[in-house]
């Protein structure tokens, strides 16, 4: 029988809370939840980064939605493994090129504002970003100036 890798375990308790705890952020470290949020958007990214640093390496992360902002921050945070929910495309290829364990729930071409009328204001604030950290400042930039009612779905 196949033993899972403890990034493979974490990831698994990680989306198992998302899920049954209704959760739309979560971070596991060796079997340690050290991070849940309900809030919607990618302020909870933030946050946790702001808040544990380099105690994210090595971590797995499962979100609601992962679009090109949250692939960004996730590989600037460090972690080891994400599970996406709803993870766009290009995220993908994101946490791919970065060697980080990628499981999307469904694959979706883009990620919508929450009015349905156009692309994310984070996923727009990134045209051209290739650097995590360049990323992480122009969506800490983007945060604000925007207010929750002007987030992604």
């Amino acid at each position: 029988m196949k033993r899972n890798s403890p990034t493979e375990t974490d990831l698994f308790q990680a989306r198992r809370i998302l899920t049954e705890k209704d959760q739309s952020l979560v971070i596991v470290r060796d079997g340690e939840t050290l991070f849940t949020s309900a809030e919607s958007g990618v302020s909870p990214l933030i946050r946790v980064i702001d808040l544990l640093g380099f105690h994210l390496r090595g971590s797995a992360a499962a979100d609601r939605i992962v679009g090109k902002a949250g692939a960004f921050l996730l590989v600037f945070s460090g972690v080891s493994s994400v599970y996406g929910e709803t993870m766009t495309e290009e995220a993908k290829r994101l946490l791919d090129m970065a060697g980080i364990l990628a499981e999307p729930g469904r694959i979706v071409p883009h990620i919508w504002n929450r009015a349905h009328d156009g692309v994310c204001p984070f996923e727009q604030a990134l045209q051209g970003c290739t650097d995590p950290a360049d990323a992480y400042a122009r969506v800490c930039v983007v945060t604000g100036k925007k207010t929750k009612e002007a987030g992604c779905d």
